[in-house]
């Protein structure tokens, strides 16, 4: 799913990207939150940072090496609430991070505890990852169907490889002798 698309969820309905707008095409496959500052050995890429600041207001140097080392393991964003702890986010932070087209997303807004997004944005997630499965396989079955009415009529005819597309993610199926399906998966 998209960080984009996430975002156009009623959980950030009061957020505000702050800066790195061009990164909102960011891949986001899970929600983490970030409860101590040694959080980056826990990070994966493609994962959203929830934050309240907290240890960022105590040592600001560290917010700089935060946005690198996430920006270094492809996370999809921070998003941060920064009213809470009443956490400026320096000019230097603010344009390397647009620079990077890494986003960074003010959620004090948001009236939901860090805690409640984090489990409505992974809930989202899942039912889109499970949307983009239920059409793969719905894909999966009509060629499997049309396979069958082909191989009646057509039993030595080779197909081409076709490509299938599936939201954000084009899987190609390549036919083989006898019309044999043998997916082969690659991501974009």
């Amino acid at each position: 799913m998209l960080l984009t698309d996430l975002l156009k969820n009623g959980i950030y309905d009061d957020a505000r990207v702050i800066t790195g707008h061009k990164g909102l095409i960011r891949e986001v496959q899970t929600v983490n939150i970030m409860d101590c500052p040694d959080i980056i050995r826990f990070l994966r890429p493609n994962e959203l940072l929830l934050t309240n600041g907290f240890f960022m207001k105590q040592q600001p140097e560290m917010f700089i090496h935060l946005i690198r080392d996430m920006q270094r393991l492809h996370c999809s964003g921070l998003a941060i609430k920064t009213k809470r702890f009443e956490l400026p986010i320096p000019d230097e932070i603010l344009w390397e991070a647009d620079q990077n087209e890494f986003p960074i997303i003010e959620i004090s807004d948001v009236r939901l505890s860090l805690g409640e997004i984090l489990q409505r944005s992974t809930s989202v997630i899942l039912n889109n990852k499970s949307d983009e499965l239920q059409y793969a396989l719905s894909i999966h079955k009509k060629i499997l169907r049309d396979d069958h009415a082909r191989q009646r009529n057509f039993q030595h005819y080779r197909f081409p490889v076709q490509t299938v597309l599936i939201p954000s993610h084009p899987v190609k199926l390549q036919m083989a002798n006898h019309l044999r399906f043998q997916p082969r998966y690659k991501c974009c």
